[in-house]
């Protein structure tokens, strides 16, 4: 649990390339209590963090996560787009 905290808290680090390191070790881990705190990364300024973190929320929560995430109001348009690509593409 001390590595999940500590990757957390690496998600808001300044760098970029931390960001993206803490997503891909979270998505690797396959814990679930790290979701809240990746939906939370889908509202980086970076759009590559953003995407990033929902690559790993498809992982850990499959396309319920995903059904889940269209149904919020104030997730952007290009991570909409993104979602119903993985939906209906797939």
């Amino acid at each position: 649990q001390q590595v999940n905290d500590r990757l957390i808290e690496a998600l808001k680090d300044e760098a970029v390339s931390i960001r993206l390191a803490a997503i891909d070790a979270l998505s690797t881990v396959g814990d679930h209590s790290c979701i809240v705190a990746l939906r939370e990364a889908l509202l980086d300024m970076e759009t590559e963090v953003a995407l990033s973190a929902l690559d790993a929320l498809r992982t850990l929560g499959g396309e319920q996560e995903l059904r889940y995430l269209l149904a919020q109001e104030n997730l952007p348009q290009f991570l909409r787009d993104a979602i119903e690509l993985y939906l209906y593409n797939d």
